[in-house]
């Protein structure tokens, strides 16, 4: 680089300056990961896309990172070993059309069962107790819960993730009961299936 000394100093100055810039909302990265497969830069596989969205996105919360590989995938109809509900509309999609029973899943009273049905994602089970403990000071009806989980991994298995979900509920049960619980409102139904 040539100049007097005083443009070098400009010159260095502006170098320290950042850029302006516009952060990647959530649908930007999708439709950018959703590009890079269609132009077969990368596969059409779980792997491929996250290991884009780490190098490229790599500063970024991974549920961020979660949440948007789940809606490439889908879009893109990504072969998976197992199943995902991402929405309620999905989850009773399964029930109508595979479920040889009829459940209650967002909040409905279940007339046979005399429960209210829910369900829920895994780690979201403090939130499930608080809001039947509230239903059932109101109403005095229990509630049932059908599980469902994230994708498993090489640490997580699909059986995993079920045997801490119900430890999770019974180490909340018993923290509740030593404070003076005396009705618990939740029965766990069990799981919607996630195996292909």
């Amino acid at each position: 680089m040539q100049g007097n000394d005083d443009a070098i100093e400009d010159v260095q100055a502006m170098e320290n300056e950042a850029l302006p810039k516009r952060i990647n909302k959530e649908v930007d990265m999708r439709k950018f990961l959703a590009a890079k497969v269609q132009q077969g830069k990368i596969g059409n596989t779980e792997k491929d896309i996250r290991e884009k969205f780490r190098k490229v996105y790599a500063n970024r919360d991974k549920s961020v990172m979660n949440r948007v590989i789940q809606q490439v995938m889908e879009e893109l109809n990504t072969p998976q070993p197992y199943i995902l509900y991402t929405s309620t509309a999905r989850i009773q999609d399964w029930l109508d059309n595979h479920s040889s029973d009829s459940y209650s899943i967002e909040g409905e009273y279940d007339d046979r069962r005399k429960m209210v049905g829910v369900h829920i994602k895994e780690g979201y089970q403090y939130r499930a107790v608080i809001a039947a403990i509230e239903r059932y000071a109101k109403t005095g009806n229990k509630t049932y819960v059908i599980g469902h989980f994230s994708a498993p991994t090489k640490k997580a298995t699909l059986e995993s993730k079920r045997k801490q979900f119900i430890k999770e509920f019974d180490d909340i049960k018993d923290a509740l009961e030593h404070c003076g619980l005396t009705t618990w409102p939740i029965e766990v139904m069990g799981f919607l299936p996630q195996d292909k």
